[in-house]
Parts: structure tokens; C-alpha cells; sequence
């Protein structure tokens, strides 16, 4: 749906939407760092910021104002104005919910002096009073150019004729622009103060803006965008992670927000008046602290801008904290309603600084019910749901293994009973899987379509919900909250901070590999030296005889090169293939034409015991099982000849991830059909076909690999990664003093 739509719809529909930030303000709420202790007060005046903000970007309001704490004159005060939910703006149909405020800027000053304005999706990196300070000339306001006001210093005085309270109300953001325009006002700003996105550079660039909606590494509108890594996005969680490790609040006790003396007047007046009273007071008795504390019909009334603190309170006071929330259906004066992401939000900034704390929320909007946990993993095994094919099942048994092994639980299996009818209906609802379970499981590991999808459902209507990982390519959606999807590079799924990507993946022979008859290849066992070339899917199908003609000779030519005795083993893939194969290789040459439950089949002989493997067709499985030993691997590479199908999850995926730009350069928000797209990527409703051909030339480029026709040798050895898997999946399930990133945190080999 493009952007405007969305929020024609919502400014149609106040009463519907949790989104829009309440109006409840006549003035901007100002938050002011003072002169540090220790030094002495400057004579200059106070730096003025005016922060465009709204509801959800409450993360990124809290990462700016820690920029600023930490790049400015510790001499001298800063006001931090944020312009959000003020009285008498019809800000509903606005693109942001903060569009116009920037306007009413002079108004606010009472058309004296200077400030900066800023949106909040921008941090800075040098003191704001270098822009703050500097000479404007005859111009009343400074920008990049003169259609760019995300970024300002405004005199204040000058602009009073052309951007007061009254233009904002009555007039068009673009028609406000034209008028300070014409009258001659606009001055050029340095790109610096403004650098957006890529133009970032390192040690230049003074204000770092992430303009790019579907982008922003924080991704405060997951229903509204498909978010995609940000190649800035490391510099926003490292101030991010500053900030939690200096323990950051813009408000706190000691300086709450101005509607918090009427909030904690109506608190008083409760039953448990007095306790809270003490528990949320500037300095709470020790005496206070709980090993189990329920909270009720509490949070609900607390302003926005002072849940974080609370909420950091009450972590801090107790440990193992139950909150029960209801929200109406219908918002309306006094009765708000918050998105469950929000709250999702807030809670993971509270455990983030309180990592101790174990936590449950249960949380009622009309007769819909939701039940979340976070903090320390409870007692409980490790419960594994698998579909029912052998690399599905392996791939769950090794994560579901290696996590318990880590956290020294037992390891379980759920939803092995029922025919399919009973699986779909597990699929369907969750119902059956880990209800009966005893003990509860802490941990759910699902790999397979319907087994996640039965997992995630299961999940969604526990009492007491495990955490969830799902591993594969088909796991479909990934968890915001408690879980970790892990999915391979060359799937090509979109980012996500809990997705885990690997090079190989899990399943690979000496995890699953049934033992075989070896007698028939004694004559190849005891050659020096060996190779072996397996054949498996061809991407067009059937082999063709020219096809296989061009492979066999190849593989013979590397290996009389080599003086190497070749064993051709085919697959379930290349049966087909197998008889051909045995009339035209020579005489010297061993080959294997596969047959079902076959003893003899050599496939785990010679990924144990061949010298060098040659790789032709192939799947996922093969190129994991060739990769994950010690042996070198060549490959022959890989054509792709794509279906109906595969063209059309390509075009998708194409446009899902094609960005689009404007007039000036920079990338278009994600929205109509690129937004669809993505969305049907998202939830795994179109995959992208894999991209083999890409993993080919990735595995060569890291050295795991090389071209059967080249002269180049394999030059490292594949790490296993599950180790590495295990431990960013428990960064992301357990709480942690910083959060991850999607840009930092991939296992690699």
C-alpha cells in the first residue's frame, strides 16, 4: 500500500490505530542536559533542538539524544524539544506524524534566538553547536538545499512572517517550503550536517540521517515496511549498545515528563497507592525489591515517555515480574492503546538493562489474548518438531542438540504421533504439540514448512511459551520476540535482526549417513591416488548425453592430470544417468549407478576416504556433505534453467529488493507493488529460487572450493559453524547487555 494511503486510512481511523501518537500537549515536551559536574558553566547560549518525533520511534528518539549527550560541550546546556502529540494540528493525514511541526519552530521560541531541528531518524556524531554557532548571513533558515528541511538551523526571528502557527495549521508543507523560498530566506548548509544514508563518511560527517524508511536499522513500522539491511546500520547499534552500557534514560524519577504528576497523583489513589508511591519514587528502599511482583491495570496509565524508566524500575525491583495488560478495542481520551510491537519495545529495552529479570506479560485487547515471556530461559528440555524427511530431521536434531549441550538440558522430541491429517491440523492450529508436554519445554526448535508453522502456532497460544527457533529455508516468518530463524546466504531471504545465516547449514554425513557395504570398492579404496566425481540434480531435468559426454570427460582428464584412480558415484537425482555413464567411461574408471536401499552405494565411502571430490549438478545436501570434510572440492559450475515457477519467484524477489529513487537520489520508501513482493517474500509465501550458481562463487571465493577447469587449489578448510549458530541464537533468546544487529551477527565459516 503506498505511504500516503496508509495514512489517509489512519488519519480517517484515529480511533483504530495504536500507531498515531495521542495529541495531548500545547507546548513540545523539553529535555535538558545540563552542565556536566565538574565543570564550569559556559556564557554561550543554550543549544536549541527541536526533535521531529512520534509514538513508535521511541528507540530512535532515545539513540539521538544519546548522541548528542555524548558528542556535546559538557560546559554548556542543550534543550531537546520533541516535537510529537501537540494539541491543534490535524497531523493525521501527514506522512510522518511529525511533518509539519518543524514549522511551528519560531512559534515555540516566541520568534527569538536559534534552533536546530532535526528528525529523529538521525544521530549526530560531532557537537551540534558547530551548526549551532555558525554565521547565517542574511538567511533565515540553513539546509542541503532548498526542498530538504530534514535537517535545519533556523533564525527564528526571520522566519516569523512565513513559518508561524498559523501557516502550519492552514497550509501545505510544500506550500510553506515555496513561501520561505520565494521570500529569499533559504541558505546553503554543508552536505555533512545531512549525510543520508551511504553519503556517510567516517571522521567527516558531522549528522548521520537514515532516510531510507524500509532501511532504518531500528525498524520501528514492521506492519508498513519489509526492512533490509543498512550499510550504516553497525554505527547506530554501536551508539545504541553505548547507551544501554551507560544505563540511558532521557527521563527518568529524578526528571519525569510533565504529565507524570498527574499520572502518580491518580496511581496514589489506589489500594496499593502507597507501594507504588515508594516503588516509583526517586529514591525506592530496598526493602521494596520482590522475587515475584504482578502488576495490574498499571503500565496502561503511564505516559509514553515514561515507560522506559518505569518499566526499568520495576525490572530492577524484581525478579520474576508478571504484567497483565488490557487495552480497549476502540481508542479513545483516556483509554489509549499501544501496539503489541510496541510493547514488545519497551520490554526488550528493560531486559537489555535489567538481564536478570524473568518476565511475563499477558496482554488482552477486546477477546484476543497474548501471552509473552522474556528474561533468563525457565527449567525445561529442548524440543525438536521436524517434518518427515531425513536432512529435515537432521537438520533439526543438530541444532536442537547442540542448544542443549550449551544449556545442559535433555533434548525431546514433540508431534512424532498422528498421520498427516493430524499434522494439519497441528500445522493449522498448534494444538497437540507441546500442551501435554511434561515438563514444559524452554526451548522449541522446528525445521520443515508445517512443522514451523505448527511450532509458531503453538508458540502464539501457550500459557507459558518456549523460546522458538526455526531453521530452514521453508520456516516461513521470523520471530520478532523470544526466537531465531536460521537460513543459508544463498536462500536469499530478507534480513532480520533474529535471522542467523550460514554458509552450509546442518545435516551433513557424520551426522546421518547410514554405513555401507565397502567390499565392492576395495580396488578404489586401495588406489593412491583417488578422487571421486559425483553427479547429482541436473537444473534442466534429465541429463542429456552431450551433457554427461562434457562432465565425464572433464572428470577424466583432472584425473589422469593427476594420476588419480576416479570412482563416479550418481544419485537419486542422476539415476538415469548411471547406465550411460558405465558404457562410455573407461575402462579404469569405477562408476556407480544408484539404486534404492542399496548397500553397495558408495555416496558416504567416498566423502570419507576420496582424495579430491568433483562436484557436477548437485543440491544443497551434496555441496554441505562435500564442504564439511577435509577434502579438496572442484566444482563444475552450475547453469541455471529455470521453470514457469522459479521465473516467477525470481521476478518477485527481483522487484521485492530493487530499490527506486527520487528526484534528488534518494531511495523511495517501499511501497505498492515492490511492497507486496516483499511482504509474499516475508512470509515465505515465494521463496527466491536458490541461488546455487551464487553459492558456487561464493564457496570459490572464500577458498572452500574451485573450478574443475582451473589450476587453482582449495586453499582453507570449512569451520564448522554450528557452534558459532548456538550462540547467536542464545544472544537472541536469553538477555543480553547489547542488542544484535542484523549487519554484524552472520555465522561465518
Amino acid at each position: 500500500m503506498p505511504l500516503i494511503t496508509q495514512r489517509i486510512v489512519r488519519g480517517l481511523t484515529p480511533f483504530m490505530d495504536p500507531i498515531l501518537t495521542p495529541a495531548t500537549r500545547q507546548r513540545p515536551e523539553k529535555i535538558i542536559l545540563g552542565v556536566r559536574p565538574g565543570h564550569r558553566p559556559s556564557d554561550k547560549p543554550p543549544v536549541r533542538i527541536f526533535l521531529g518525533s512520534e509514538r513508535r520511534q521511541f528507540r530512535a528518539e532515545r539513540v539521538f539524544i544519546w548522541s548528542v549527550e555524548k558528542h556535546r560541550d559538557p560546559s554548556r546546556i542543550y534543550e531537546i524539544h520533541l516535537l510529537k502529540g501537540l494539541k491543534g494540528y490535524v497531523s493525521g493525514f501527514w506522512i510522518t506524524g511529525f511533518t509539519n511541526y518543524r514549522f511551528a519552530i519560531p512559534h515555540f521560541c516566541d520568534y527569538q534566538g536559534r534552533a536546530i531541528y532535526n528528525d529523529v531518524d538521525q544521530v549526530w556524531l560531532t557537537d551540534p553547536a558547530e551548526l549551532f554557532d555558525r554565521e547565517m548571513g542574511k538567511a533565515g533558515f540553513l539546509s542541503i538545499n532548498d526542498h530538504d528541511t530534514s535537517v535545519m538551523l533556523i533564525d527564528c526571528q526571520r522566519m516569523s512572517g512565513v513559518w508561524n502557527r498559523d501557516a502550519v495549521v492552514k497550509t501545505t508543507r510544500k506550500r510553506i517550503e515555496a513561501r520561505a523560498r520565494a521570500a529569499g530566506l533559504w541558505g546553503e548548509m554543508e552536505g555533512r550536517f545531512n549525510a543520508r544514508d551511504k553519503e556517510y563518511e567516517p571522521g567527516e560527517s558531522a549528522c548521520v540521517h537514515f532516510t531510507t524508511l524500509h532501511t532504518q536499522p531500528w525498524r520501528p513500522f514492521p506492519e508498513w515496511f519489509v526492512y533490509q539491511d543498512n550499510p550504516t546500520g553497525p554505527l547506530w547499534f554501536d551508539l545504541e549498545r553505548e547507551a544501554n552500557e551507560a544505563h540511558f534514560l532521557p527521563v527518568s524519577a529524578l526528571r519525569p515528563s510533565l504529565a507524570w504528576p498527574d499520572t502518580s497523583l491518580a496511581l496514589s489513589a489506589r489500594d496499593d497507592g502507597p507501594e507504588i508511591t515508594r516503588l516509583l519514587g526517586v529514591h525506592p528502599a530496598a526493602d521494596l525489591h520482590a522475587d515475584t511482583r504482578r502488576v495490574r491495570d498499571l503500565l496502561e496509565r503511564v505516559p509514553d515517555a515514561d515507560l522506559p524508566w518505569v518499566l526499568d524500575r520495576l525490572f530492577a525491583m524484581t525478579a520474576n515480574l508478571e504484567i497483565e495488560l488490557r487495552e480497549p478495542v476502540w481508542i479513545r481520551r483516556g483509554k489509549p492503546r499501544r501496539s503489541l510491537h510496541f510493547w514488545i519495545e519497551q520490554l526488550h529495552l528493560a531486559q537489555r538493562l535489567n538481564p536478570e529479570t524473568r518476565w511475563r506479560l499477558e496482554r488482552r485487547v477486546g477477546t484476543s489474548r497474548r501471552v509473552l515471556t522474556g528474561g533468563p530461559l525457565p527449567d525445561g528440555p529442548v524440543a525438536i518438531v521436524s517434518g518427515p524427511g531425513a536432512r529435515t530431521r537432521s537438520k533439526a536434531e543438530a541444532v536442537g542438540g547442540a542448544l542443549a549441550r550449551v544449556t545442559g538440558r535433555e533434548m525431546t522430541r514433540v508431534g512424532r504421533h498422528g498421520g498427516r491429517f493430524v499434522n494439519g491440523v497441528r500445522a493449522l492450529t498448534g494444538r497437540g504439540l507441546i500442551d501435554d508436554a511434561d515438563p514444559a519445554p524452554a526451548i522449541l526448535v522446528a525445521s520443515g514448512a508445517l512443522a514451523a508453522r505448527a511450532a509458531r502456532r503453538a508458540v502464539a497460544r501457550s500459557e507459558h511459551p518456549p523460546a522458538l527457533v526455526l531453521v530452514g529455508r521453508n520456516a516461513g516468518r521470523v520471530p520478532e520476540h523470544a526466537g531465531a530463524a536460521v537460513s543459508m546466504a544463498h536462500h536469499d531471504l530478507p534480513p532480520h535482526p533474529n535471522r542467523i545465516t550460514t554458509l552450509l547449514g546442518f545435516g551433513h554425513r557424520d551426522e546421518w549417513q547410514p554405513a555401507v557395504d565397502t567390499r565392492r570398492w576395495q580396488d578404489w579404496l586401495e588406489s593412491r591416488p583417488r578422487c571421486a566425481l559425483i553427479v547429482g540434480r541436473n537444473p534442466t531435468g534429465d541429463w542429456s548425453s552431450d551433457e554427461l559426454e562434457t562432465v565425464l570427460n572433464d572428470a577424466q582428464q583432472w584425473a589422469r592430470e593427476r594420476n588419480a584412480r576416479l570412482l563416479i558415484v550418481t544419485t537419486r537425482h542422476s539415476a538415469a544417468a548411471g547406465p550411460w555413464l558405465q558404457r562410455r567411461a573407461d575402462e579404469n574408471v569405477d562408476v556407480y549407478a544408484w539404486q534404492r536401499d542399496d548397500d553397495d552405494d558408495p555416496y558416504s565411502i567416498v566423502l570419507e576416504h576420496a582424495g579430491a571430490l568433483l562436484i557436477a549438478g548437485g543440491t544443497p545436501a551434496i555441496f554441505q556433505d562435500a564442504v564439511a570434510g577435509p577434502k579438496p572440492v572442484y566444482l563444475v559450475p552450475w547453469l541455471e534453467h529455470p521453470g514457469p515457477w522459479k521465473r516467477f519467484a525470481s521476478t518477485v524477489a527481483a522487484r521485492a529488493f530493487r530499490p527506486s529513487y527520487n528526484k534528488r537520489g534518494s531511495i523511495r520508501p517501499q511501497q505498492g507493488l515492490t511492497y507486496i513482493c516483499a511482504r509474499l517474500v516475508e512470509r515465505g509465501w515465494v521463496l527466491p529460487p536458490r541461488g546455487l550458481a551464487d553459492w558456487q562463487r561464493l564457496l570459490v571465493e572464500r577458498g572452500l572450493a574451485a573450478w574443475i577447469g582451473s589450476r587453482a587449489i582449495p586453499s582453507r578448510r570449512h569451520v564448522a559453524e554450528l557452534a558459532a549458530v548456538c550462540h547467536q541464537i542464545m544472544q537472541r533468546l536469553e538477555p543480553k547487555a547489547d542488542a544484535p544487529g542484523t549487519d554484524k551477527d552472520k555465522a561465518r565459516s
